[in-house]
């Protein structure tokens, strides 16, 4: 396992298709470190855009695939209905205004092959620094939860939704021990959610600072 990939390799590698052959799209692929790891990984059928074209120059440096100069990728999926097998949106979504995310999810389920898969990373606002990040970027819209990442999903009409924590990689004894220390951390905000709310369902499960969240589209 690559230390550059270890993140991706924790948290994506059991959603990736089966087939070598399956064709993938990287949504605001950046410098293309996603479709970097996924040629790594022997897939063949890559595709990415993004809206800043140095991160595109980039990423066509670093990986042979079609990789796009694109700014509105609700057209840019609309020209693709039914094309991909799986869409990553990794650091996207809370670009986008809250009160657009659904309709941007439904053309993103559109491109995707009956059956196929997307798989979100986002920030999560329910971490106790999770307010932070609506100060870290000007461009973010709004912080997600693993709720509303959910809702939005279903409301696309993606099924089989499935939120988790994002994983952070074992790749050193320092790292480790942050884990450890993180995890006992996340007991204590647990507690905290528990006496200001009690037994609510709308408490967050998940308090790690990311969410991953996987979903199909009907068959």
């Amino acid at each position: 396992m690559s230390a550059e990939y270890a993140d991706l390799d924790a948290n994506y590698v059991r959603w990736l298709p089966a087939s070598r052959e399956a064709t993938i799209l990287d949504v605001g692929c950046g410098r293309g470190r996603v479709l970097a790891f996924l040629a790594g990984k022997g897939y063949t059928h890559l595709e990415g855009f993004d809206a800043d074209a140095d991160a595109v120059a980039a990423a066509q440096q670093r990986v042979q695939a079609p990789i796009a100069l694109a700014s509105d990728w609700t057209e840019y999926l609309s020209a693709r209905r039914a094309a991909f097998d799986l869409i990553v949106l990794k650091d996207v979504l809370y670009y986008v205004p809250v009160d657009a995310v659904t309709s941007h999810l439904e053309r993103v389920r559109d491109a995707l092959r009956p059956g196929g898969r997307v798989l979100i990373e986002v920030f999560n606002g329910a971490a106790y620094t999770g307010p932070f990040v609506a100060f870290k970027d000007d461009g973010i819209r709004w912080i997600p939860t693993e709720h509303t990442i959910r809702r939005a999903l279903e409301r696309a009409g993606f099924t089989a939704v499935t939120l988790l924590p994002h994983r952070p990689p074992l790749v050193s004894w320092k790292r480790i021990v942050f884990n450890i220390v993180a995890a006992a951390w996340r007991v204590v905000l647990r507690s905290i959610y528990f006496v200001e709310r009690g037994f609510d369902d709308a408490n967050p499960r998940i308090l790690t600072t990311k969410i991953v969240a996987v979903a199909n589209k009907p068959v």
